[in-house]
């Protein structure tokens, strides 16, 4: 219905192979609405409610293409969701032969993730960490996307909770994913609806892809800003990949080992 967060976070980056499937299937459908010309005839907004605006003229020809394009995205989306679930499978059972002169390394069940006790996690900003049932936003609170909890934060600065990877940063700068060096999908996202500011009051200081020491700044964010625009200014903080893992505790009392696993 045009609201995309919950499912580019919760499920598309997360998972990835959905993200490139719905690129593709985009292309498709977009490539028949562009052949055959297919336009609007109004300005408003996207998703299904849309279509509506293809109807003009007093002719329904291009109503009949988006709704053709559309059918497009979505059988060629599922088909290579399919396809490319399996490849993802089968790369995610190969595992590397380790060299002579190192050690064999403990069995695990997914090599791509480990389900071993991971190292080290930091605070990610300074302030009251709370239960992420305090959290006033159902996809934080119920942990929808993965274990999750919150950090009223005292000062606007995100810094890395271990060494790793920048994943993702959010077009609107309020929310960073991270992945670290032991497999750990952690997504860190600013505030509470902040994704309406547009990007104002926040500074993304590291770029996609770019490797972390723990502590580095990562993100810094303007609390009153948040606060002025009528936002909540909670940081969230959730382990996206909580499936992989046999169990996650979460010891909010611990300054220095927020996640167990």
């Amino acid at each position: 219905m045009g609201t995309t967060e919950p499912a580019i976070y919760g499920i598309n980056l997360p998972e990835k192979h959905p993200l490139f499937a719905g690129m593709i299937g985009g292309a498709a459908g977009g490539l028949y609405a562009g052949l055959t010309h297919t336009h609007r005839f109004a300005t408003g907004s996207s998703g299904l409610p849309a279509v509506v605006m293809y109807i003009g003229d007093g002719s329904m020809q291009y109503f009949y293409n988006i709704i053709i394009a559309l059918a497009i995205d979505i059988v060629v989306t599922a088909i290579a969701v399919v396809i490319l679930q399996k490849v993802w499978v089968h790369q995610s059972k190969k595992v590397a032969t380790p060299s002579a002169a190192s050690q064999t390394p403990a069995p695990v069940k997914d090599p791509i993730r480990s389900t071993s006790r991971p190292g080290e996690f930091v605070n990610v900003c300074t302030g009251q960490r709370i239960d992420k049932s305090e959290i006033p936003d159902p996809t934080f609170s119920t942990g929808l996307m993965g274990e999750t909890f919150g950090i009223i934060p005292e000062t606007g600065l995100i810094t890395a909770p271990f060494k790793g990877q920048v994943m993702m940063i959010a077009p609107t700068r309020h929310a960073i994913g991270l992945v670290s060096d032991d497999g750990r999908e952690v997504l860190i996202h600013i505030g509470i609806d902040t994704v309406y500011m547009e990007g104002k009051g926040f500074e993304v200081l590291v770029e996609n892809n770019q490797t972390f020491q723990t502590g580095q700044p990562l993100l810094r964010f303007d609390i009153e800003e948040i606060e002025k625009a009528g936002y909540s200014p909670i940081v969230n903080v959730i382990l996206t990949n909580t499936a992989a893992y046999s169990e996650v505790t979460l010891d909010l009392d611990n300054p220095e080992q927020l996640i167990l696993v």
